[in-house]
């Protein structure tokens, strides 16, 4: 069985034998998806097919979904020329003018967005906040954020990540989507199998 209308909007080799699917839409069936790769030596090498955490895939969109609120996070391992310590970094949009006042020539309007450190005696520790989605204006549209310091530099985002989109000024911003808003994201092993010494492509159940 598979819910009409949903297909793979993405896939990526994580490491040797291992792969991460994103479908352009949450999978909302208890049974997990039938994927099939077009070389049928490594098809009959699929071992193990399951959901990615939620956590995991976070690591690469900068968001979890909590259900009522959104948790956004930054790792300070991939800004290494950055403090969020000594500048702190707060996630920004048009739910708060993109950290604007009303004139757009000073960086406020992020009291209450900023990140905080899970374990703040760690440099390395993830910078996190969870914020509502009333908060957000959150409906069924597309959320695009960012990250911003205090002292107005723009945190570009990961080029590998995603859930990218580009404003109609060029920008590019992080985007959350409730349509895909985590549970579209699957996790396949291949029994030892590297899988990456060859062209592959993967289809869900049959579609091209």
């Amino acid at each position: 069985m598979r819910q009409l209308d949903i297909t793979i909007a993405s896939a990526y080799w994580l490491a040797p034998g291992s792969i991460c699917v994103l479908l352009d839409k949450n999978w909302d069936l208890e049974t997990l998806p039938t994927f099939k790769l077009n070389d049928p030596s490594l098809s009959a090498k699929l071992c193990r097919v399951r959901r990615m955490p939620s956590s995991d895939l976070a690591q690469y969109t900068m968001y979890q979904d909590k259900g009522s609120s959104i948790q956004f996070q930054l790792d300070p391992k991939k800004y290494p020329h950055l403090n969020f310590h000594c500048d702190p970094v707060s996630v920004v949009g048009t739910f708060n003018n993109w950290g604007h006042d009303s004139e757009h020539t000073v960086s406020i309007g992020t009291a209450g967005f900023e990140l905080s450190s899970v374990a703040p005696h760690n440099p390395e520790a993830l910078f996190k906040i969870e914020l509502d989605k009333s908060t957000l204006g959150l409906n069924e549209n597309a959320l695009e954020f960012k990250f911003k310091t205090q002292s107005g530099y723009w945190v570009n985002p990961i080029t590998s990540a995603p859930n990218l989109s580009r404003d109609t000024d060029g920008n590019v911003n992080y985007v959350f989507t409730p349509k895909a808003s985590g549970s579209h994201a699957f996790l396949l092993n291949l029994d030892q199998e590297r899988g990456m010494d060859r062209p592959v492509s993967i289809a869900l159940e049959g579609t091209d």
